[in-house]
């Protein structure tokens, strides 16, 4: 994963059955999960997004709760 330039948690997004615990590296490997990262690019920007949204409303909330108090 980390030689195609993947994270576990993109990983996930794509949807793409890893064994993170397997060590050996692969060629073909490889070279399918940075084909699978290119399709999927729109996917894991969208999910970036998604996560970027979700904290600042989480930091929003929390703000307005500690104003409260």
């Amino acid at each position: 994963m980390a030689k195609a330039g993947l994270t576990k948690s993109e990983v996930r997004t794509l949807n793409v059955n890893v064994d993170i615990k397997r060590k050996s590296v692969y060629d073909v490997n490889v070279e399918a999960l940075k084909k699978i990262k290119e399709e999927g690019k729109e996917k894991l920007e969208q999910a970036k997004k998604k996560k970027m949204e979700k904290n600042k409303r989480k930091a929003e909330k929390k703000k307005a709760s500690q104003r409260k108090e």
